[in-house]
């Protein structure tokens, strides 16, 4: 069957016409030709980072050996040190043990050792076996105790002295005891101000007995205060 030119005119006439109806349909429901805006979206997502850290508890012993060396004791007994003048007798001077807080918190530094009784063999008020905390005078900041060691309370600056400061013991520092005593209280870790000296004193009486090498094995306990 022949189908004119004018039926298939027709056909397509109604057919564009019922494609315009459903677009127009459709644009109504979308609130107009300006609804087709409302097709784009915005998601929005949010995203979390978390960073702890967390305390490093480092103390460096920089010098942790003493050695007294060879040395004759005087009738009324010979003092001897690390850190105040010629030691006689012929004892050698050997500087102070050296602690560096390299961590990155505040600590508590206690140590022990052996009472003088416990070393020397002599209890009487003539011999002496004490420890004290010192400036860091050999370091190139010459770092001050008191502003590496604070106070036993929050660690402000106003509190810092204690009784581990040969300056309130002097001539000799706290006497040594097989119990941990206290060497430096909230010591720093903040560069300037995060080292000490800890300086060893001895009073020996002629009562010691002679052609004997004394050793002593002390131990330093560092505890975090977990502040920075």
């Amino acid at each position: 069957m022949k189908i004119s030119d004018k039926s298939l005119m027709v056909v397509g006439l109604f057919t564009f016409l019922v494609t315009l109806g459903c677009i127009t349909v459709i644009l109504v429901k979308l609130g107009g030709v300006g609804g087709l805006a409302g097709l784009a979206t915005t998601n929005t997502s949010t995203g979390y980072v978390n960073v702890t850290v967390e305390s490093n508890v480092a103390v460096t012993l920089v010098v942790d050996t003493i050695d007294f060396g060879d040395g004759t004791i005087a009738i009324a007994g010979s003092t001897i040190n690390t850190s105040v003048g010629t030691n006689p007798g012929g004892f050698d001077d050997p500087g102070p043990f050296r602690l560096r807080n390299d961590g990155n918190t505040f600590v508590n530094v206690t140590l022990n050792g052996s009472t003088p009784l416990e070393l020397l063999g002599v209890d009487n008020a003539a011999v002496n076996y004490s420890f004290a905390a010192q400036n860091a005078s050999g370091t190139t900041t010459g770092e001050l105790f008191n502003n590496s060691c604070y106070g036993y309370g929050d660690g402000t600056g106003a509190g810092y002295a204690h009784a581990a400061n040969s300056s309130n013991t002097q001539p000799f520092g706290i006497t040594m005891s097989n119990n941990h005593r206290m060497v430096c209280p909230n010591f720093s870790y903040v560069d300037a101000h995060d080292e000490i000296n800890v300086s060893i004193f001895f009073n020996i009486s002629s009562s010691v007995s002679a052609n004997t090498t004394y050793s002593d094995v002390l131990e330093f306990v560092v505890t975090s205060l977990g502040h920075s």
